[in-house]
């Protein structure tokens, strides 16, 4: 289905608006502008990230007394459990803690929950059996903020719980010897936008300052993959533990982390780009979790042993390979679900019993890029349906499943996504109640997407060092779009298809004297033969041929500028 793409182009900045920005050529400082900086001082953090860029741990609330328990646990060789989740946020976060307290020589119990049998979260078999096994401190990971009644049932054993989410809070707390998420009010953390890694990384942090030990910059190769596969914002300190998680990936990978570069073929590069988490190891990483057990993808990236890492890395693909099948499937039944008339309601609410339940997350993912609006897809067993929800920037997911609650047994998440359990005969009425909710937030047009372009360019204007300074923006993702172009009357010189259904699409193209090379991926249906000229829109970057670094084009949408 090709989707009529709307090309919202941002407004010129002014220099006397941008004079903060002096230094730089203007279409940088617009850049710099269109992603909220504004002054010289914010722009060299922004660009050229460094440690400095990370925030005092002890700004986070309760981070004082969560490092106070845990040196009680390290002076009294006391079993810490950590509770994790598991996506890829879930996993990563775990093994930073985990690797960051064997380093000190606590004992650990690592427990990453089955998604089918077990859901997100806590729950009190969970906590009997670490219990039974000796563990009387639980430090969660990405989860814990909801759990109540769990972290209670906790307390009756004797187990105290350090909680580490970035999860929403609800009204009721629960009692905990420590709950660092910056949801919470009352504190003074500069930034709220941590992933669950990101927080379970400033505990190690935190830990290892009040000790008066470094820390392994390799934590952060788990940081960056936990950050991106999370949709993380790419500002403020993210910037930094992604970019230099990335770098340390390229020089030093983990051995897990080594073995999926290698899998994914993109070992061999000098710099990795957040692409290479979203649509390389991310997957990977995510995969046991949504078919077999995550567990395998965590003792994969704490694995010190080649071979060992080896050995999983192969099985983890074989699951990925399914996944992408199981996937593929349930697109198509998905699209078949969506009757003539769905189109018109405020978001698109579908289940059956072919979808598996860890799949509904990317099933729901393809149809809001498809249709450009929220999308809740459910799994259906029985008299049990667990669904997977996610939103667009205008749609507040959370609060969305808040108001159907009461048809809930289990819910959760945060504005762009969640997730939930509930009971088959409730969904006709789960669909109608999401249906009616906030309709005038939404687009006009919901099957149209938005291309935020930055501005309208030469394209010779965006080689030699305006290119450079482009590149310092990266790493690209959430809240820190890739920079797009718009660029008109480009005239085409040849084209040609690629992918196994032709679906990508190459051209030749000549702008003002010369000759530039463009890509489309997923682009084929939007060509039409007799086009000669086009408006296009693109992002830039460098692509590698027969050992040359050749600038490119990357084609997100075009149009003949002179339509019948």
């Amino acid at each position: 289905m090709q989707i009529n793409k709307e090309w919202k182009i941002t407004k010129r900045v002014s220099n006397e608006t941008s004079s903060g920005l002096g230094q730089f050529p203007p279409l940088v400082a617009q850049l710099l502008y269109n992603r909220g900086v504004k002054t010289a001082e914010q722009a060299t953090e922004f660009l050229l990230p460094t440690k400095d860029s990370l925030h005092a741990p002890t700004k986070l609330p309760d981070m004082d007394e969560a490092i106070n328990r845990l040196k009680m646990s390290i002076d009294s060789s006391e079993t810490v459990a950590i509770f994790g989740d598991f996506d890829a946020d879930g996993v990563t976060a775990t093994a930073v803690l985990a690797l960051g307290f064997l380093k000190l020589g606590l004992n650990i119990i690592p427990y990453i929950p089955d998604r089918i049998y077990e859901g997100h979260g806590l729950n009190t078999n969970a906590i009997d059996y670490l219990k039974d096994n000796g563990a009387s401190l639980i430090v969660t990971v990405d989860c814990g903020t909801t759990a109540v009644n769990e972290i209670a049932y906790a307390k009756t054993l004797g187990i105290d719980t350090i909680v580490t989410d970035h999860h929403v809070p609800q009204e009721e707390l629960p009692d905990t010897k420590a709950t660092i998420n910056p949801q919470l009010e009352g504190h003074s953390y500069p930034f709220l936008g941590l992933s669950g890694v990101g927080l379970a990384f400033k505990l190690i942090q935190g830990l290892y300052e009040n000790l008066g030990i470094e820390w392994d910059p390799a934590l952060l190769q788990l940081v960056a993959i936990g950050t991106v596969t999370d949709v993380a914002p790419l500002l403020d300190e993210n910037r930094y533990l992604v970019s230099a998680g990335l770098n340390s990936m390229v020089h030093s990978p983990l051995p897990g982390i080594k073995k999926l570069m290698q899998m994914s073929r993109i070992d061999k590069k000098d710099k990795l780009g957040t692409g290479d988490i979203s649509f390389s190891i991310g997957p990977l990483v995510n995969a046991p979790g949504r078919l077999d057990h995550a567990m395998k993808s965590y003792q994969m990236l704490i694995s010190s042993n080649e071979l060992e890492a080896d050995e999983l890395a192969n099985d983890i693909n074989t699951i990925n390979k399914t996944r992408q099948n199981l996937t593929q499937q349930a697109v198509a039944i998905a699209r078949s679900k969506v009757s003539e008339d769905e189109p018109l309601s405020n978001i698109t609410l579908i289940w059956d019993e072919e979808f598996k339940p860890g799949i509904v997350g990317l099933v729901a993912s393809r149809l809001v890029d498809e249709y450009s609006k929220p999308a809740v897809v459910i799994a259906v067993e029985g008299n049990l349906a667990r669904g997977s929800a996610r939103s667009t920037p205008n749609f507040n997911m959370v609060e969305a499943l808040s108001s159907c609650s009461d048809l809930f047994t289990k819910f959760g998440g945060h504005p762009m996504a969640g997730g939930f359990t509930i009971r088959t005969q409730d969904l006709h009425l789960l669909k109608t109640r999401m249906q009616e909710i906030n309709p005038n937030t939404l687009p006009a047009n919901p099957s149209q997407q938005t291309l935020n372009v930055d501005a309208n360019v030469r394209i010779s204007t965006l080689t030699g060092d305006t290119f450079n300074m482009i590149r310092l923006m990266e790493p690209y993702g959430e809240s820190n779009a890739e920079p797009l172009f718009l660029t008109t009357g480009v005239q085409v010189l040849s084209v040609s298809f690629m992918g196994k259904n032709k679906q990508h699409i190459r051209m030749r193209i000549l702008h003002q004297g010369s000759v530039w090379e463009a890509v489309g991926f997923n682009q084929s249906n939007n060509w039409v033969d007799s086009y000669k000229t086009l408006d296009i829109v693109y992002s830039v970057g460098l692509d590698t041929w027969s050992g040359r670094e050749i600038f490119k084009l990357y084609l997100k949408d075009f149009r003949n500028p002179n339509p019948m």
